[in-house]
């Protein structure tokens, strides 16, 4: 079987959708393909927050903070510059989009958490939207974008996994891929922009790129096919350690869920008993580097596992835990307001003294007494002299609660290298014609992930994607 287009787009989440939307407008024909069977990607689970920069100028001081000199400074202009216009492109596709306020992001997901670099130079300048429906608006937002799509009738293929590039001297003139257990081969004119996210999925990849074991909280269809794919035609990879994970839990039968502490009356401790961190102002997508130290005696991670320790004040201040992100909250469960039933269900071990709730979680009774009851001088004392936290309510009315916390990956942010043409460059950093990649599949975050950095990204690079591949010359067209 064999398909002709102008376009192919690979990954139909947030950035797949803007390419074929934008790709579409510019007048070319396009297929959309997902491995899965249902779209969205990553977007569908993410909080739909996009951030986006005021002054130009001032902004690219600040992003280029947070990529830690690894992305080059035309691509950082570029990103601004197109990042700005994702309201009005939104809301000419019909969306209301609305901005919230700094103090609503500092609360996501624990007290005190901030997002990364708001003391930063220039981060006055980023305002963070989302589309208005909810806090996780990660399906409102997709919801707009399928409706565009299926609006100009853009043809797709779902339960259709991309295999491999089709080259002609040197050039990619398709792809050959598997749909319900048949090979097709498609024909792409112009070009074909690979959309299909990262490697959260792929054990292989995260043991040789990340830095630090970690859970995957994301969509299954993320095994690094567009990494492999474009390694195959000569891509040069970047930003293959970058990562935005958060601590959630690992739920038997379910999966990986969020957490979330809406009270300061906790704390964090090792598998040791100790804490080991301010935990009020971890931000969350960098709360891992908190768990990234290596005990090269014992030849572990102690703080993977951690441990949240709670009272009984601390349980009865409101769910810890959410189904509203990640693939747990399709398994029908919700998570109670008091924690009363995650308890009942063993999920929150319970004891009536920290000597019994240490045996449950298998760690040091001595150490955990003493850290809590440290921790609660430092509270009585309104002085933290250990790790400076300025939150600090104590932990005195059993029983104690706890339950094991882990990094868990949302996404990864290396892949192909591409240019602010969006364009999937060589070794020799020269385009591969007819290449291009958007979204996280070699996003520009290279060091620091800014929160909303994502979303607006994957719309960005999309539209960039999608008109670069649809203004693509004639002269490529398959006779």
């Amino acid at each position: 079987m064999k398909l002709d287009y102008d376009v192919v787009v690979v990954g139909y989440g947030g950035a797949g959708a803007a390419a074929a939307i934008e790709a579409h407008d510019r007048g070319a024909q396009v297929l959309l393909i997902e491995k899965q069977e249902k779209p969205g990607g990553t977007t569908t689970l993410s909080t739909g927050l996009m951030m986006i920069p005021k002054d130009a100028k001032k902004a690219k001081t600040y992003v280029e903070r947070l990529t830690g000199s690894v992305t080059d400074q035309e691509s950082i202009s570029v990103f601004i510059k197109e990042a700005g216009k994702n309201v009005k492109w939104l809301e000419s596709l019909g969306a209301t989009v609305e901005k919230l306020g700094r103090e609503t992001i500092r609360g996501y997901p624990n007290v005190g958490r901030s997002s990364p670099g708001f003391q930063v130079e220039g981060a006055e300048e980023i305002e963070i939207y989302t589309v208005k429906g909810g806090y996780l608006a990660g399906e409102n937002l997709f919801g707009i974008l399928k409706s565009a799509v299926e609006k100009r009738k853009i043809k797709t293929l779902l339960n259709t996994r991309a295999l491999k590039l089709i080259t002609d001297k040197g050039e990619i003139r398709g792809l050959v891929a598997s749909t319900r257990g048949k090979q097709i081969t498609i024909t792409a004119r112009r070009g074909i922009i690979l959309a299909c996210g990262g490697f959260e999925y792929n054990d292989e990849m995260k043991r040789n790129f990340l830095p630090i074991p970690l859970e995957a909280f994301g969509t299954p269809g993320n095994t690094g096919d567009g990494i492999k794919m474009s390694m195959e035609v000569g891509a040069k990879l970047w930003h293959m350690n970058a990562i935005s994970p958060a601590f959630s839990y690992k739920i038997p039968n379910v999966g990986m869920v969020s957490h979330f502490m809406p009270t300061a009356r906790f704390i964090y401790v090792n598998q040791d008993g100790r804490r080991f961190c301010d935990e009020s102002s971890l931000e969350g997508h960098t709360s891992w580097m908190s768990v990234s130290n290596y005990d090269i005696k014992k030849l572990r991670y102690p703080g993977i596992p951690s441990f949240v320790i709670f009272d009984d004040l601390g349980r009865r201040a409101g769910r810890i835990g959410h189904f509203r992100s990640g693939f747990a909250k399709e398994s029908g469960k919700t998570w109670s307001e008091d924690n009363s039933k995650e308890v009942g269900r063993g999920w929150i071990k319970k004891g009536d003294t920290p000597h019994e709730l240490a045996s449950k979680l298998g760690i040091s009774p001595d150490a955990l007494d003493e850290t809590i009851t440290k921790y609660n001088e430092a509270c009585t004392k309104g002085t933290d002299s250990e790790y400076h936290r300025t939150a600090l309510e104590s932990l005195d009315t059993p029983p104690f609660f706890g339950i094991a916390i882990f990094p868990a990956l949302g996404n990864t942010q290396g892949g192909p290298k591409r240019n602010s043409k969006c364009q999937v460059q060589n070794l020799e950093e020269k385009p591969i014609a007819g290449l291009y990649s958007a979204g996280s599949l070699g996003s520009i975050w290279g060091f620091l992930y800014q929160g909303g950095g994502n979303i607006s990204e994957c719309l960005s690079s999309g539209r960039i994607a999608g008109r670069e591949a649809a203004k693509a010359t004639l002269a490529r067209d398959v006779k």
